[in-house]
């Protein structure tokens, strides 16, 4: 059973040093561990607000407002870009932390 929680849109970074970092749940990978953990098919476009490129990796973000960090799909640029940025309405994010490990799933909205 799922816990839902809603998560800010606004002022998300990307995680610094976690293209190192592997998924704790034996996903395999970022993208993986998005579609197992959120139970969704992986979208067509990235989760970044303004940005219609293809989603092609899962990026590991932080937010201050947030206790712990998360996975969304992205586009590559997106995944690696500086400074903040906001999500699109309704992205489902998933806990990164191998605390959680896929038993809480969290839609920004």
């Amino acid at each position: 059973m799922y816990t839902f929680i809603k998560v800010t849109l606004k002022n998300w970074k990307n995680k610094r040093g976690a293209s190192n970092r592997s998924c704790e749940c034996g996903c395999g990978s970022w993208k993986d561990h998005w579609t197992q953990c959120s139970g969704e098919v992986w979208p067509p476009k990235c989760s970044v607000e303004g940005c219609d490129n293809t989603a092609t990796v899962g990026a590991y973000i932080v937010n201050p407002k947030v206790p712990c960090d998360m996975i969304i799909p992205t586009c590559h640029s997106c995944s690696i870009r500086e400074g903040k940025f906001d999500l699109v309405k309704d992205v489902w994010v998933v806990p990164a932390d191998r605390a959680k490990k896929c038993t809480e799933l969290d839609r920004a909205v």
